[in-house]
């Protein structure tokens, strides 16, 4: 079987994948952890925290944008979503952020 300029050295195991993703899903831990793959030798790991780092930008990007569009287009619903936030919390007596309070 060819190896195509790949080297043995870049292979990572089924274990230490698994090992990845438990550490990714805790939080606090992940941040360091993806601070640590984002500079490790390793191109599979770097390439794996980058892809995560843009799928997050991008999915942010995509929130900013659906909230002013729904806030700015639809202006009813809106203020229909705030209502409906402010008595839920006015029932369970939860404390809103300033933003919503107003």
């Amino acid at each position: 079987m060819k190896d195509y300029g790949r080297q043995n050295s870049e292979y990572i195991s089924v274990g230490n994948w698994i090992l990845t993703f438990i550490l990714m899903a805790i939080p606090g831990v992940n941040l360091i952890a993806g601070l640590c793959y984002l500079f490790s030798k390793k191109k599979s790991k770097r390439n794996y925290i980058l892809a995560m780092i843009t799928i997050a930008l991008i999915l942010i990007v995509l929130s900013v944008a659906a909230y002013f569009i729904v806030k700015l287009a639809f202006p009813d619903i809106y203020q229909t979503a705030i209502d409906f936030v402010k008595s839920f919390a006015t029932d369970f007596g939860v404390d809103l952020p300033v933003m919503l309070t107003a």
